[in-house]
């Protein structure tokens, strides 16, 4: 029974200290470079949420900005970990349709739009339950 436990409490330990682990490495990526996408078809708050989830989803993304009323997604990424094409791909594997407008680095991308802002959620008319 004492072994049980032993092994039990083991188990979770690396459970916890893994998770830990990922978390760590998820928050310390840093984006060196800009991608803003085009993206057509998002219709409501669920599209956006899932346009971001399946770009966090990989590696190297540091940020997800996506805006539901101009249609666009800022991405901040480490150049060395992912592609623009990997992005685009992530976004049109939902079945949206999604075009690249413009890469940068993260300077470029600043002085270029100081006053780009992104976070609108959602809209009324929902039509996404095919996406």
């Amino acid at each position: 029974m004492k072994s049980k436990i032993i092994n039990i409490t083991l188990v979770i330990l690396v459970i916890v200290a893994l998770s830990a682990l990922a978390f760590l490495i998820r928050v310390g990526v840093r984006g060196d470079t800009v991608a803003v996408l085009d993206i057509s078809g998002m219709t409501c708050g669920s599209c956006v949420a899932k346009v971001k989830n399946a770009i966090q989803t990989k590696q190297g993304i540091a940020s997800v900005d996506v805006d539901i009323g101009s249609g666009r997604a800022v991405v901040g990424y480490a150049a060395a970990k992912v592609k623009p094409a990997a992005i685009t791909a992530a976004v049109a594997g939902l079945g949206f349709t999604c075009r690249l407008v413009e890469v940068s680095n993260l300077a470029e991308f600043k002085s270029r739009h100081p006053n780009m802002a992104f976070g609108q959620q959602g809209a009324a008319g929902c039509d996404c339950s095919n996406k």
